[in-house]
């Protein structure tokens, strides 16, 4: 039959069972509970089966004809309703005697008698005999059905117990199904442990039986579980934090140490197995400590099979993790003091002594405990990777919060050593970067050695090899260099030189190749950091100095900068400080113009003292980074090094000037004059990011400045200076100043010793000047600055050529001075045009010459249309252009010719 349905029909109303219809009207009356009866609520109303209603006054008329008499005795005493029995005899002619048969014993009972209801006291007596009747019929009612008979098994009452609260499951054992204590206590048995311990915190009566036995593994077995019960229950809702239960506990400790000797071998295996649940589940630091310390005693961790034990060991090491954890964080948000709004701490009171007398406890637990893990471990045969690995890494993290004495040192490297050689996989690399967190931790040199030499797989007396990481992976490689680089200050004299020895193989040219890019950031991330001895710090540079050659660019800038703070921060440090600047020196070549440019900027925006550092760096590049260097200082993060020269410039130009003076003497003669062009092109920059009001000024100091360095330069070395200036990235900024300086003396009163000192510049010089020049004319306005302009570039053209490549660019300049100028500077042009006919005429046939008859043949389409009065073409006209063209046509080859005849026809 069908549970479900059996109780269904059980809950029926009463006139279709053929049972009830049997029954007498007294009877059936008393069968159903008033309004008021107390009946299971929530879940348990649906165990009692069926609910019935009855009318009051059904229920008074019962009572009135009570054939008992119950009317005619007297009132002198009050019969209470608590306790009454129900098993008086029925006389004859009650309203139970005509109801079924002996067989049924709702039946046989018979209404107890009751005094009239004359006062409010009485009526109230005879109400809850009423409901006492009616509940005890229906609790009798309930045990008949099938379906009671089934939920009253105890293991269903346990599967029961795990969908309902702990109150719930108490009421439905006790106050429902009215078991005993004992068979209460048997169902506590069958639900798991933590339930088990919730339930019994409400039930004193069952938690009273939970313990004893007949025989010493019984008693074992139920001290060791009663343990684990009572001390899984503080992490379940609706447990009972009692007395009963804490004394029960300790009785069952007591209990399993007392009848342990006595048990058998499967009853001493659970109950180890119990202990370690225990340990997991303690209250306290102190409790788990104990509990630990019991396990691993000789004879009772040996009371496990071997194939158990190193679970047990990994379990035992993880829930002392666990509750060290939780002990460490309660004390640490006690000590803190509020947490949370206005709500105080757990214990507000904790202070510094408490904390270190916590610290103690912890210290002198691990003391203990890790000797006796090494003996136990040792003792166990199959040792699997995730066990010594689930022994380890417990043991790290405790010992992290606190290293035991040199005694327990000791077995702690034992313990390592011993089960390193289980652990593979990840979790290897992972215990090698664990061990390698706490070599600074251990006591003593020897111990700290001892510790490297184990991360190292280094044997004492033997030989380095090339690679002393080679037993781990990249990963497990990356973090033991990090927890080695973060204890630098902590290891001590006598193993720093083999912390840098790790970290220099490790690095060294083709072997940080092994170390994907996310962790050379990272090991780069804690090197440049410097957290080493100043006398070690330049030997960390050395291994930034690794690190940032395969870094990319943004963490080469980013580091600079950290390694430029460090700099700065040690005033005394003046080997540190060069050894930083070395490395920018390094470095900044190999970053875009504009990232090298902010980093100078960065240095003297934080001490303007580090201005001649960055003039020294600006005064080492070319033409054409500088360029580009300047061209990306147009933020305010360059303003403080703008403003710094101009200010230097206006209070003291001296001091600035003997300091450009010392950077130009630092350099090469060859460079000096291209740093010098630099310099000149910085001033020129600074001056022109002043705001208005102040630029005109800033303007003229630093052409004053610029004039001043080549004035400073040696005559034999003057031309060359002047020929960086007018180059043409220069040129925008400090060209004019080299005009200026040009037309002074070719104009000047001593003319003839500037054309003497002309005579003595190499070819090449007059010709980058003239060149320079010839760029600058289109900007001239006006008739007498074009022709004062002209008579310079004559002066500087130089009429024996040796650098073709230069003069076809002074050729194509002056042709675009030519395709620019108005036709009014007729003069001008004429000359112009002379010195472009020459140059054309002296390039020989190739490349440059091609190209010069391709510039002029596009540049002459906006020359003018006119001749001489002799008819002739004039020089710097568009029949004059045609007619070289066509005369040069001869010297090039098919595809210039018709390429320029192209030119020529549109």
């Amino acid at each position: 039959m069908d549970i479900n349905q059996t109780h269904a029909s059980s809950a029926r109303s009463e006139p279709q069972s053929p049972s009830e219809e049997s029954r007498s009207p007294a009877h059936a009356a008393a069968s159903t509970p008033p309004e008021a009866t107390q009946e299971p609520a929530g879940a348990l109303a649906s165990l009692a089966g069926h609910r019935r209603s009855r009318s009051p006054d059904a229920s008074e008329a019962s009572e009135r004809t009570d054939p008992s008499g119950g009317a005619q005795r007297p009132r002198k005493k009050l019969r209470t309703a608590h306790g009454v029995r129900f098993a008086e005899p029925a006389s004859e002619g009650s309203a139970s005697a005509a109801g079924p048969s002996s067989s049924q014993p709702m039946a046989r009972l018979r209404a107890m008698p009751r005094h009239e209801a004359d006062d409010p006291e009485q009526r109230s007596i005879n109400e809850q005999i009423a409901r006492n009747q009616r509940a005890l019929i229906d609790r009798l009612h309930v045990e008949r059905q099938p379906a009671a008979a089934l939920v009253r098994r105890d293991w269903v009452l346990a599967e029961a117990g795990r969908y309902l609260t702990a109150p719930d499951h108490h009421r439905l054992l006790n106050d429902v199904l009215h078991l005993s204590e004992e068979e209460r206590a048997e169902v506590a048995r069958l639900l798991p442990p933590g339930l088990a311990g919730a339930y019994l915190s409400r039930d004193e009566q069952a938690l009273a039986h939970s313990l004893g036995g007949g025989t010493p593994d019984v008693a074992l077995r139920r001290a060791g579980w009663m343990m684990r019960a009572g001390l899984a229950s503080r992490h379940f809702p609706g447990a009972v934090r009692s007395e009963p239960m804490s004394r029960t506990i300790e009785q069952a400790e007591a209990d399993l140490r007392e009848h342990f000797e006595h048990g058998g071998p499967s009853s001493q295996a659970n109950a180890v197995l119990d202990l370690v649940a225990s340990a997991l589940c303690a209250p306290t630091l102190e409790d788990a400590h104990r509990l630990a310390q019991l396990v691993l005693q000789p004879h009772y961790f040996r009371a496990l099979p071997d194939s158990q034990r190193a679970t047990a060991l990994s379990l035992l090491c993880q829930g002392l993790l666990s509750v060290n954890t939780v002990a460490w964080i309660t004390l640490s948000s006690a000590a803190s003091g509020p947490v949370a709004g206005d709500a105080p701490a757990p214990a507000a009171n904790v202070d510094a002594a408490s904390i270190a007398a916590f610290a103690g406890l912890h210290r002198n637990g691990l003391a203990e405990i890790i000797p006796m893990l090494l003996g136990a471990a040792r003792g166990t045969a199959s040792m699997t990777s995730s066990a010594a690995y689930g022994i380890l890494f417990p043991v790290a993290q405790m010992v992290g919060r606190g290293m035991p004495d040199s005694q327990a040192q000791r077995a702690l490297l034992d313990l390592y050593e011993h089960l390193l050689a289980h652990v593979d996989g990840p979790e290897r690399g992972q215990s090698y970067t664990d061990l390698s967190g706490m070599i600074s931790a251990f006591g003593e040199p020897g111990l700290r050695r001892r510790a490297f030499n184990l991360v190292t797989q280094h044997r004492p007396g033997a030989a380095r090899t090339n690679d002393w990481l080679a037993h781990l992976d990249a990963p497990a490689r990356t973090r033991v260099l990090l927890t080695v680089i973060y204890q630098l200050n902590t290891l001590g004299d006598e193993l720093r030189d083999d912390a840098f020895g790790l970290l220099l193989d490790q690095t060294a040219p083709g072997a940080i190749e092994r170390f994907p890019g996310d962790a050379r950031q990272r090991l780069l991330e804690q090197a440049r950091e410097l957290e080493a001895p100043p006398g070690d710090n330049i030997r960390l540079l050395a291994v930034v100095g690794r690190l940032l050659d395969h870094a990319p660019v943004d963490d080469i800038v980013l580091s600079l900068g950290v390694l430029f703070g460090h700099a700065d921060e040690a005033v005394e440090d003046d080997a540190l400080e060069e050894a930083v600047w070395q490395l920018w020196d390094r470095f900044l070549p190999l970053l875009p113009a504009d990232a090298s440019a902010h980093l100078l900027a960065h240095a003297v925006a934080v001490d303007t003292a580090y201005m001649q550092f960055a003039m020294r760096r600006f005064a080492g590049v070319d033409a054409t980074r500088l360029h580009a260097m300047l061209g990306a200082l147009n933020d305010a993060r360059s303003a403080p090094m703008a403003n710094d020269l101009v200010e230097r410039g206006i209070d003291d130009a001296d001091a600035l000037h003997a300091t450009l003076q010392t950077i130009l003497a630092e350099r090469p003669p060859a460079q000096r004059a291209a740093a010098a062009s630099s310099i000149a092109q910085v001033l020129a920059w600074a001056a022109m990011t002043m705001p208005e009001p102040a630029r005109p000024q800033a303007v003229r100091n630093s052409v004053r400045e610029a004039l001043r360095i080549v004035n400073d330069t040696p005559v034999q070395a003057r031309a060359a200076v002047l020929a960086a200036y007018l180059r043409p990235e220069p040129a925008q900024r400090v060209g004019p100043v080299a005009y200026q300086y040009l037309a002074s003396a070719m104009f000047s009163g001593n003319s003839q010793q500037f054309h003497r000192w002309l005579d003595t510049v190499p070819a090449s010089d007059r010709l980058s000047m003239a060149t320079g020049v010839a760029r600058l004319l289109p900007s001239v306005r006006g008739q007498a600055p074009a022709a004062r302009a002209v008579t310079v570039v004559e002066g500087l053209y130089p009429r024996s050529l040796e650098s073709w490549s230069d003069h076809h660019a002074l050729v194509g300049a002056l042709t675009d001075t030519l395709a620019r100028w108005p036709a009014t500077f007729d003069v001008e042009r004429l000359r112009l045009g002379a010195m472009i006919e020459h140059g054309v005429r002296a390039l020989p046939p190739g490349a440059e010459h091609a190209q010069v008859l391709h510039h002029l043949a596009m540049a002459a389409r906006q020359f003018p249309r006119g001749s001489s009065s002799s008819g002739e073409a004039a020089p710097g006209t568009h029949a004059w252009a045609m007619r070289l063209i066509q005369s040069e046509l001869s010297r090039t080859d098919d595809a210039t010719r018709e390429r320029v005849l192209r030119e020529m026809e549109e």
